[in-house]
C-alpha cells in the first residue's frame, strides 16, 4: 500500500498526487493507493475517487487510525513543493515506513534522501518510478525503513 495523509489542497500539490495515482494505478495495478486527508474541494475527491486502484478515505483525526494507515503503508508519499516542518512525514517515519518525497524546504530534513526517503522530481512518471523502485528493492526498502 502506498499513503498519502495530508490536507488535498493546491498548497500540498494535490494536481501532482492525482497524477501519480493515476500513473501508479496504470502502471502498478497490484498497488493499492490510500489518500487521507480533508479535500479543499469536492473535485478533488472526485477525481479521487474515479482512479482504479485509490481509496479515498477522507479525513482522519484519531490518532489510533492515523498510526494503523502508517504501519500498513509499504510507502509513504509527499508531494508538496515546499513544507516548513511535515509533521506527516515524521509520523509515517515514527510508524517505520519510507517516504518518497519531492521539492525542497523541511521535507529534506524531516526526511533525508538516502536516510529514511527518496527525493524524486516533481514529475508524475519520475515520482511513480521512484516509489515502485523503493518498492522493488528490498535492500533499498529495509535500509530506508531502518533510517526512518
Amino acid at each position: 500500500m502506498v499513503l498519502y495523509l495530508g490536507r488535498l489542497c493546491k498548497e500540498k500539490n494535490v494536481n501532482l498526487l492525482i497524477q501519480v495515482a493515476r500513473q501508479l494505478s496504470s502502471e502498478a495495478p497490484y498497488v493499492k493507493i490510500v489518500i487521507a486527508g480533508p479535500a479543499e474541494s469536492r473535485k478533488y475527491e472526485m477525481l479521487l475517487n474515479s482512479i482504479k486502484n485509490v481509496i479515498y478515505v477522507g479525513p482522519v483525526y484519531d490518532i489510533a487510525e492515523k498510526v494503523r494507515l502508517y504501519t500498513k503503508a509499504k510507502v509513504f508519499i509527499s508531494t508538496s513543493i515546499y513544507e516548513r516542518f511535515p509533521v506527516a512525514l515524521l509520523e509515517a517515519q515514527a510508524c517505520g515506513s519510507p517516504c518518497v518525497i519531492t521539492g525542497f524546504g523541511g521535507q529534506l530534513y524531516a526526511a533525508p534522501p538516502s536516510i529514511s526517503s527518496l527525493w524524486a522530481p516533481p514529475d508524475a512518471v519520475k515520482f511513480t518510478r521512484t516509489i515502485l523502485s523503493l518498492m522493488k528493492d528490498e535492500g533499498l526498502y529495509f535500509k530506508l525503513r531502518e533510517g526512518a
